[in-house]
Parts: structure tokens; C-alpha cells; sequence
């Protein structure tokens, strides 16, 4: 190592060491608060939060110490962990961008997915939340819906032709990865008339890319991950953070080739779209809307060229990840509670019966949000197994964080208020939220539609946070997520033609399931390593 090189160290030794000490003696702190003893100096509290059954310990936590406690991250720095309701609702809503992503974290998501909606910030972000809006709209997302339809219909031949040619009328499959598949499928028809042809088992160069994108990206929360994102990354200033990003770290340059490979079909989309609207022959499809309303003649209601390209990685991960992570968990459930399944199946069954009477065909979407125990199953699998975990903000001045629940500090106060400093890194549990027993009733560990419907579940007066029936599950504030019709309108949809043809067990494998954090929340089975997956026993309903 030359002189040049050990100078460069020892100045970022040097600067990490200031950063920390400044860090310890700020003016306001929140020691004060209850919180867990730290496992160890290095990584804090990190290792009970991200590695165990991801959820689980905010809820053991909760129980322990409250709805807004202090946990240690690494190099013993304060986090506030909240759970609270109307702390979220102040920090995520009120607000607007006073708690904004961390620096750290927006430099990897415009890494990942390109300076879109999710990787930017205030004016940026409401600019571009204001053009792509419309095009997310609940009647534009319901019109999509026979096109989801005849996409999972794809999946159900090519399943009962397996079954066909099984010896014993099962099958057993990974339900994530054909998930997976199949979303990828319905998300690029209906955002953007891209057909990656999956069901019909055409290669497709973009679908491969898709495949463990999240895991080779993000990597898996090991010890040195953690050490990493949550306590190097966000010491580092954001200009030689960036710089960084140049480094070829082998998920830097998964993170590069797949945006590449996103970016160069892409354009050739967006051009098409472009020449279609000068034609008259515009589409209904999402990347149609978003093209015609960027056709406006005010620079400041447009989106660049950049922007529009990382639209398209944005759509894609975030439309299909969520989706397909999300009808896993539920067909995981249904398999550990077949009097559940069998329910489910009973009323989608009665739902066809009264549509062929009316001489309809299929089911309409309409049809499908009647039917309450579907939704409830819905419902409960979003609060249960929320597909992010977690959120990150930090204080972008002094500000004071109202709770709807006291908190008795270390000697014995009882506080309404949480004053947090500058630069406090705020951690969201939607975890934690999601199982609240004064909200979602005393039983909220544990996973029962049933409280959808029977009037278990209580309200917080005056506050309400979420897009949908007050869960977290799609974000809250100005960065709830726009998708959360689409990813409504595909579960109903792909629930109904699931659960009406097949049933679905348990494998000795899937009795092992954990939930494990790669940005998000993805099953992996108990003892093995390596990629995610949920093998699930698959057969004809008689």
C-alpha cells in the first residue's frame, strides 16, 4: 500500500471516528427511553430485528417495552424503533419530507432502480408522484383485470397439464418462484404491453435478470451485511458514497447489469408508446398513461428522459416483487389451515354459481370484491406478513414526535412526546404496527381472517395511517405506494383462479419456513441456504 493510499485510510479513519464521537454527545438524546440491551457494540440490537423470523422480535419487543422504545445499532448509535400510531402518522404523513430516507439508502435504491419515485425526495418526488398518479387511478387499475385473468389462466393450464402427466395427481412446486413468474407476466402486459412470454416458456433475458434479483443485490442479512448497511453506509457522507458505488463489488455490478438490461428495452418502449400517441392509437396500459401525460408543455410537470427509464425499473420490482411475495404468504397459510382453504374455495365457488346465472362468463372484479371472507383472507395476509417489514427516516432538523400511548422513560416520567435531534435514524416497524393488539385485537400474533369480518378490530380515534383499511402494509404519507390498486385487482384476481382449481399442502420442507429481510420479505426454509423459496403440495380440486 503506497503513502497516498494509507493517507486516504487513515483521513476516512479519522473522519468515521469524529462522525461517531459528534454522534454520542448530541444535545437531544433518547437514552432515556426503554429499549433492549444490546447484543454487542458491533451490531447492536441489528441481529434480533433483521436476522431472527423477520417480525417476530418487534412483536416480543412490543410486549416487553411498548409501542416506541430505543434500540442500539452498530457502534452503539440510538435508533428509535416506532410502532406507535400516531408517530408513524407524524413521521410518515404530517410531516411530509422532515424524516426523509437516509441518504445511504437512497443512493442503493437509485443504484438498484434508478432515480424514480422511490429513490428520490421532496419537490422530486412530488413532481414525479403527480405525473404517474393518474395512471394508477382505482377505475384504470380495474380495467386491467381480464388481463391479469388471462395471464393466470396461462398458470393454471400449464399446472394441470403436470398433473396430468404425474403418477400420483401431484405435484410439488415452488410457489414463490411461479409467483414470481407469473407476475413478472401480468406486470409487464398490463403496465406496459411487454410480454416476456414466461408461461409460455419463451426465454426471456429481462425475466432471468428478475429472478434473485433482490438477494444478489441486497444479499441476505448475515452479520457483515448488517454491519455494512446498517452502520458503514450511513457514516459515509453521500458524495463518497456515491463514489463508491463505482466499486466492483459483485452486487454493484448486478445492480449495473440489470439496470442496463431494464434501461435498453426500456427506451425502445417509451419510443413506441411515443409513436403510437402521435398516430391516435394510444393504450390503456400504465406506461401509455404515464407517456401521454408527459406530453405536457410545463418542464416542471414532466418527467426527464432518466426518470422515465428508472419508471420502468420502479414498475416492474416494485409491481411484481410485492405481488408475488404476498400471494406466497397467503398460499402458505391456506396450506397450514385447510378449513381456511376450503372456505375460501366454498365462496369463490358460490361467486361463480351467482355470475353464471346472470349469464356472465367469468366473475367481474366487482364480482370478486364482494366476496368479504376473499378479502378478509386478503387483508390479514398483507397485516400478517407485510412484505416490508421496515421503514428508515431520518430527522432532517429537531422536531418532537407525538404518541398515541405514553412512554415511562429510565426514571420514571411519563411522556407524550418523543424530542428526537437532527440526524436520529427512525425505524417504522410495519411489523410491529401490524400487530398491535389494541388495534388488531388481542389475538393479533396470530393469523385469523376472521377478525376482518367479526368486528374484532378496534380503531386509534383520530388517527389513521395506510392506504387501505389503516394497515402499513402499502406505505403511508406522500410515499404510499401508488400500485396498491394494481397489486389489489391481480391477488383477487390470481386467488380466484388458484383456489378454484387446485388445492394446496404443506411439504416437510414448507413446515420450516422462516421470513427472512432482503429489502423484502421473501420464505426461506429452516437450515438451508441460498435462495429463497416455498415448495407447497399442489393438486386438482375434486
Amino acid at each position: 500500500m503506497d503513502n497516498v493510499q494509507l493517507y486516504a485510510l487513515a483521513t476516512f479513519f479519522l473522519f468515521f471516528v469524529l462522525r461517531f464521537a459528534i454522534s454520542r454527545y448530541r444535545r437531544i438524546s433518547i437514552s432515556h427511553l426503554p429499549g433492549p440491551q444490546p447484543e454487542s457494540f458491533l451490531l447492536g440490537n441489528l441481529r434480533q430485528l433483521f436476522q431472527d423470523d423477520i417480525g417476530e422480535e418487534d412483536f416480543k419487543l412490543q410486549e416487553m417495552y411498548g409501542e416506541t422504545m430505543r434500540i442500539k445499532s452498530s457502534f452503539g448509535e440510538d435508533n428509535l424503533l416506532l410502532m406507535d400510531p400516531k408517530g408513524i402518522q407524524y413521521v410518515l404523513g404530517t410531516t411530509k419530507y422532515r424524516f426523509a430516507k437516509p441518504h445511504d439508502r437512497l443512493i442503493t435504491l437509485v443504484l438498484s432502480l434508478g432515480k424514480g419515485l422511490v429513490s428520490v425526495e421532496g419537490d422530486e418526488h412530488q413532481r414525479q408522484r403527480r405525473v404517474l398518479l393518474p395512471a394508477f387511478g382505482n377505475r384504470e387499475m380495474r380495467d386491467l383485470m381480464p388481463m391479469f385473468r388471462e395471464n393466470i389462466q396461462k398458470l393454471v393450464i400449464n399446472w394441470k397439464d403436470a398433473l396430468i402427466d404425474s403418477r400420483d395427481g401431484t405435484i410439488v412446486y415452488d410457489v414463490l418462484n411461479e409467483a414470481t413468474l407469473a407476475t413478472l407476466d401480468a406486470v409487464g402486459k398490463a403496465a406496459f404491453e411487454y410480454d416476456f412470454g414466461i408461461l409460455e416458456r419463451k426465454g426471456n433475458a429481462l425475466a432471468t435478470s428478475f429472478t434473485n434479483f433482490l438477494v444478489e443485490g441486497f444479499g441476505l442479512p448475515t452479520n457483515g451485511t448488517l454491519l455494512v448497511q446498517h452502520g458503514i453506509m450511513g457514516r459515509i457522507p453521500g458524495p463518497l458514497l456515491k463514489l463508491a458505488t463505482s466499486l466492483p463489488l459483485a452486487g454493484i455490478k448486478r445492480f449495473k447489469k440489470h439496470g442496463e438490461l431494464c434501461d435498453s428495452i426500456a427506451r425502445e418502449l417509451i419510443d413506441a408508446k411515443g409513436r403510437a400517441l402521435q398516430q391516435g392509437k394510444a393504450g390503456r396500459d400504465v406506461l401509455s398513461l404515464i407517456v401521454k401525460a408527459n406530453l405536457s408543455q410545463n418542464e416542471r410537470t414532466k418527467l426527464s428522459d432518466e426518470e422515465l427509464l428508472a419508471e420502468f425499473r420502479t414498475i416492474m420490482g416494485a409491481g411484481h416483487e410485492t405481488t408475488s411475495n404476498t400471494l406466497t404468504w397467503v398460499l402458505l397459510e391456506l396450506s397450514r389451515h385447510p378449513e381456511m382453504q376450503t372456505k375460501l374455495r366454498r365462496e369463490i365457488q358460490r361467486g361463480q354459481a351467482a355470475a353464471y346465472s346472470r349469464g356472465q362468463a367469468e366473475m367481474s372484479m366487482q364480482d370478486m370484491e364482494a366476496l368479504p371472507y376473499l378479502g378478509a383472507v386478503i387483508k390479514e395476509t398483507l397485516r400478517f406478513h407485510a412484505v416490508f417489514s421496515h421503514m428508515f427516516r431520518t430527522a432532517t432538523e429537531d422536531d418532537v414526535i407525538p404518541l398515541s400511548r405514553p412512554v415511562t422513560t429510565a426514571s420514571g416520567r411519563v411522556i407524550n412526546e418523543i424530542p428526537v435531534p437532527k440526524g436520529m435514524r427512525v425505524i417504522v416497524s410495519i411489523a410491529g404496527y401490524n400487530r398491535l393488539r389494541e388495534l388488531w385485537g388481542q389475538d393479533a400474533q396470530l393469523y385469523r381472517p376472521e377478525r376482518w369480518l367479526d368486528g374484532s378490530i378496534c380503531k386509534y380515534d383520530g388517527t389513521s395511517v395506510g392506504v387501505l383499511e389503516n394497515l402499513m402494509s402499502f406505505g403511508s404519507g406522500p410515499h404510499a405506494c401508488i400500485g396498491w390498486h394494481f397489486a389489489l385487482v391481480q391477488l383477487h384476481t390470481i386467488l380466484v383462479e388458484l383456489i378454484s382449481n387446485f388445492e394446496f399442502a404443506l411439504t416437510d420442507d414448507a413446515r420450516r419456513v422462516r421470513r427472512v429481510a432482503a429489502l423484502f420479505m421473501l420464505p426461506m426454509i429452516e437450515g438451508q441456504s441460498g435462495r429463497p423459496q416455498l415448495p407447497l403440495k399442489i393438486s386438482l380440486v375434486e
